[in-house]
């Protein structure tokens, strides 16, 4: 941006896959959009601007995760419940759901308890060569236990795999309708 012999960069992060009232599919994408965020060159060092549609939800819980980690890697501790009360006292429903507050919890034990940081290419062999086998083991295990929150849709779409058994192929797991081949002229 310019203004007169003033000149500014502004960079714009977009953040596509957390539809309005909901949830995203998963912690790992927005804990790796909060650390690309966080990479992004300033010169004043001034805060991010945080906004999305309606601005109370989705910025709620992008904003309180990123209040909570910084809590969390300086104090060792989260006052999740206290965070939260604090934004609503400054704007209303900051975190409308609750899903989004339970997403919360689920992506700060995700943030707090992996080493999320990014490996470049160029270093991924002596990292991979660092951690053995055990280690390997152990974060693959964690990530198990926190990944299994399951979206209401997909709820629905195990619940039609396990009724289909019997039908075509033997344990066929069929993929969500968000993901299913339309084919024109025949039923589901």
């Amino acid at each position: 941006m310019t203004h007169g012999s003033n000149s500014r960069t502004l960079y714009h992060l977009h953040f596509t896959a957390w539809r309005d009232k909901g949830i995203p599919e998963d912690v790992t994408a927005l804990t790796e959009f909060r650390l690309r965020d966080l990479r992004v060159e300033t010169k004043l060092d001034g805060p991010t601007l945080v906004h999305y549609s309606t601005g109370i939800g989705r910025t709620g819980t992008y904003i309180a995760l990123d209040i909570l980690i910084h809590e969390g890697e300086a104090n060792e501790a989260v006052e999740i419940h206290g965070c939260v009360l604090d934004m609503r006292r400054n704007r209303v429903n900051m975190i409308q759901t609750v899903e989004q507050y339970e997403f919360l919890h689920r992506a700060l034990v995700h943030a707090l308890t992996f080493d999320c940081a990014p490996v470049a290419a160029n270093q991924l062999e002596n990292y991979v060569s660092k951690t053995g086998q055990q280690q390997r083991e152990t974060q693959f295990n964690l990530l198990m236990s926190i990944s299994q929150h399951v979206v209401p849709e997909e709820q629905v779409n195990i619940a039609r795999n396990k009724s289909l058994k019997n039908k075509h192929r033997r344990v066929a797991d069929i993929p969500g309708d968000e993901y299913r081949p339309r084919l024109q002229g025949t039923s589901d």
